[in-house]
């Protein structure tokens, strides 16, 4: 996957979180609503943090590492998931609003790579070194 298709997931997974969040407040409730949002919240910028880590850590040969961007990076991420944890174990929201909220980055990273035209979606593999 490339940058284009992770941004438009990102973009989706939001846009469709507040939509669905709008429709489920008067629906369900607002707790359930807010869990929604929130956990498609955290699926985004637990991807974008994965995201990052991702391009600091794996660098060609020879290509200093920004260690202690990927330090902070890391930490970020482990935070996140902690907070998930916690959110999870004080029963702030109702567990199913949590997993919904989460699905919608799974549809949308499955609907933005659908979409993406494939030129846009491939590129042209470069050659790698000898530790390929």
């Amino acid at each position: 996957m490339n940058a284009k298709v992770l941004r438009w997931a990102r973009l989706g997974t939001l846009v469709a979180a507040v939509l669905l969040g709008a429709g489920l407040w008067p629906a369900v409730s607002g707790r359930f609503a807010l869990g929604v949002v929130l956990m498609a919240g955290w699926a985004t910028l637990g991807l974008r943090l994965l995201e990052a880590l991702m391009r600091r850590a794996l660098v060609p040969p020879g290509t200093p590492r920004d260690t202690g961007r990927i330090v902070l990076l890391a930490g970020g991420k482990l935070l996140l998931y902690a907070v998930a944890l916690w959110a999870v174990w004080a029963r702030l929201f109702p567990p199913t609003s949590l997993l919904i909220g989460f699905s919608l980055l799974l549809a949308a990273l499955v609907v933005a790579s659908a979409t993406t035209r494939p030129s846009a979606r491939t590129a042209t593999p470069r050659p790698r070194g000898e530790d390929a």
